[in-house]
């Protein structure tokens, strides 16, 4: 039996904080087959699965043509595996793939209503991501994550198939959002403060659990935003 996507995403963080140097830990992908030592190759994995990581694999080149990054047997769309893209933890922000995705979200800011469409696509299978979903779960530009709210300020709303709203993948996705993009999905949607998933938890709980994960100290200031006002 494999292990649960909080588990995997646990042990993803505590492996990029124990080989910092070497960006790299070995850790079991699925129960019947061997590991893989890139922790970037790990996370893609434990977000679509075996067969999807294996239609993913794009190069910076196919990345600037959406036409070139066909949908996936879970339903992943071009812009979804777009927002997929910058990965690395060591180029974090300033990755150039976020250009990437920022030149699409122009294309359709000219078609507001395709915009709107394609920010509420969700994968078929799996955890029913929107674009928005994937994005927030690696310490997105906060342009980024504003241009995505204008196009479908709806798609705050909308959850995974944990329960997941945006506030809570950005708190404690693989990489967790900063201040500024925190603040401004609690501006954006108060309510998601208290909202609890599946699981239980509240984007407080998922962004202490990835400061011990880490073992990074808690910001003081995020901390303030996710707690609810009495």
């Amino acid at each position: 039996m494999s292990s649960p996507p909080d588990d995997k995403r646990t042990k993803m963080r505590q492996s990029i904080l124990l080989h910092p140097t070497k960006n790299e830990a070995a850790l079991p992908l699925f129960d019947d087959e061997e590991t893989i030592t890139d922790p970037v190759i790990f996370d893609r994995v434990t977000l679509w699965g075996r067969e999807e990581f294996q239609n993913s694999e794009v190069s910076a080149n196919e990345l600037q043509d959406l036409r070139a990054l066909s949908e996936d047997s879970m339903g992943h769309s071009g812009f979804h595996r777009l927002c997929n893209s910058p990965r690395d933890p060591k180029l974090g922000q300033s990755d150039p793939r976020w250009q990437f995705l920022r030149v699409y979200l122009f294309q359709l800011m000219i078609d507001p209503s395709r915009g709107d469409s394609e920010l509420r696509m969700q994968q078929r299978e799996g955890h029913k991501y929107t674009p928005l979903h994937i994005v927030c779960m690696f310490s997105p530009p906060l342009d980024v994550v504003e241009d995505m709210i204008r196009l479908c300020p709806a798609s705050l709303q909308m959850t995974t198939s944990n329960g997941d709203l945006r506030l809570g993948l950005a708190a404690g996705g693989f990489f967790s959002a900063t201040p500024e993009v925190i603040g401004m999905l609690v501006e954006a949607n108060p309510d998601a403060v208290t909202h609890r998933s599946k699981l239980g938890k509240t984007p407080l709980h998922n962004y202490l659990e990835a400061c011990v994960d880490f073992k990074s100290v808690p910001s003081p200031c995020i901390i303030r935003l996710l707690i609810a006002d009495d």
